[in-house]
């Protein structure tokens, strides 16, 4: 949405900042060497994502029925996010913004199934064209195992205006653990300037 709204706007746009997002998946061999439990969601969101409205119901029903649904739901989040699954396991302040997270998600599972599905599908023209109009920053966990960090940095380096700001030791919960990351680099694409 962010990508779409500069692409179809760039003069009222100063700047793109994607958080915990990445580039997008070129092609199924991409998707396949994901995560078991990403993969699971992700290409079925590519090729089938009328598979996915009734098991992400079923979930959420899960979430809401109990606590104990709750805390199983969050857990299975990070399933394949070793760094973010301890931290939820061991930091309230994360399991809350965890569960914050999800329980936006579930309010309107048939929304998140559409939103998943534009998240794996293949947006590389789209990003291509705003990186070449205006900046784009990513803000990174380096242990991020939904979206590698090695992919942005080639696709950074590709681009003038393009630049990550990769959190390291850090993953998908980067910029709850780092806000003032994400506050630099608001600033620096609303004056549109480079912050070293």
């Amino acid at each position: 949405y962010a990508l779409t709204l500069a692409d179809e706007f760039p003069a009222s746009v100063p700047g793109v900042c994607l958080i915990d997002t990445g580039v997008p998946y070129r092609d199924r061999t991409e998707l396949i060497s994901l995560p078991k439990t990403i993969r699971r969601t992700m290409v079925p969101a590519r090729y089938f994502p009328d598979l996915l409205y009734l098991p992400h119901r079923l979930v959420a029903a899960n979430f809401h029925r109990s606590s104990r649904g709750e805390e199983s739901v969050v857990d299975y989040f990070f399933h394949d996010s070793p760094y973010d699954q301890e931290l939820t396991r061991t930091d309230r302040n994360a399991y809350d913004t965890t569960r914050r997270i999800i329980s936006y998600s579930f309010e309107d599972t048939d929304r998140l199934v559409d939103d998943v599905s534009r998240w794996a599908g293949d947006w590389s023209q789209l990003l291509r064209n705003v990186s070449n109009k205006l900046p784009v920053h990513f803000i990174h966990g380096s242990e991020n195992t939904m979206f590698s960090a090695a992919k942005i940095t080639e696709f950074v380096a590709s681009q003038e205006e393009a630049r990550l700001i990769n959190i390291e030791g850090s993953g998908q919960l980067a910029v709850f653990e780092h806000p003032d990351r994400l506050a630099n680099a608001l600033v620096e694409l609303a004056n549109g300037t480079r912050l070293k």
